[in-house]
């Protein structure tokens, strides 16, 4: 469990970096203000963008992708919590960001 835990917090700090290397902190905020998917996905199942619930829905997977991602981060600066609980977290955190990534792209 310790090796799948600092697998996974390297992937979740390589994903920060980049954005935080290509786009800054905006693009973050971006993310979670505009939403994480685009309008494209929308159209692709004629869902319209400008509905209050699809745009809600975007924010708040924007929301969740980028808490996964600190959560992951933050457990590297609590050094008495067992390394069992550090790998079950962020194995939930993986899945729910493997949910949030390829959903879309398999429907």
């Amino acid at each position: 469990m310790k090796y799948i835990y600092y697998l996974i917090t390297l992937v979740c700090l390589f994903i920060f970096l980049v954005y935080i290397g290509y786009g800054g902190p905006l693009a973050i905020l971006f993310y979670i203000e505009d939403g994480f998917y685009g309008e494209k996905i929308f159209t692709k199942h004629s869902i319209p963008y400008d509905n209050l619930y699809a745009t809600w829905v975007n924010r708040l997977i924007g929301l969740i992708f980028w808490s996964c991602i600190f959560i992951n981060i933050i457990l590297l600066f609590f050094r008495k919590m067992n390394m069992k609980t550090k790998g079950k977290i962020s194995l939930v955190c993986l899945i729910i960001l493997l949910f949030i990534i390829f959903i879309p792209k398999i429907f």
